[in-house]
């Protein structure tokens, strides 16, 4: 029922962030205040924003947000409903980011 996708997305998200951590990624909301739905991670000082997003768009098919007005090129916008709210999508991105901020892709 509904409080059961609640709770997956709940999970999900939690998985998420803690992938986010291993890879010594900023979450930019505190945990407190974070939803399920949609997480916002800080892009790494040096990082280029959009060369990460279009890595990991053409060579993954993973396709994340970067963040609007004074937050462009600050955050990325990562949304985790329906299909995307999924444990091997996560682990997708997640190694994903990991070979990409290492240098490997």
């Amino acid at each position: 029922g509904l409080e059961d996708r609640w709770v997956r997305h709940q999970t999900i998200a939690e998985y998420l962030w803690d992938k986010m951590d291993a890879l010594g990624l900023q979450m930019f909301v505190p945990r407190s205040h974070r939803l399920a739905s949609l997480s916002t991670v800080c892009v790494p000082d040096g990082v280029d924003d959009a060369a990460v997003r279009n890595r990991l768009r053409d060579a993954y098919n993973i396709d994340i947000a970067g963040g609007f007005g004074p937050l462009k090129g600050k955050i990325w916008r990562v949304g985790l409903m329906g299909f995307s709210s999924r444990r091997e999508n996560v682990t997708l991105l997640s190694e994903a980011l990991r070979e990409i901020l290492n240098g490997r892709n």
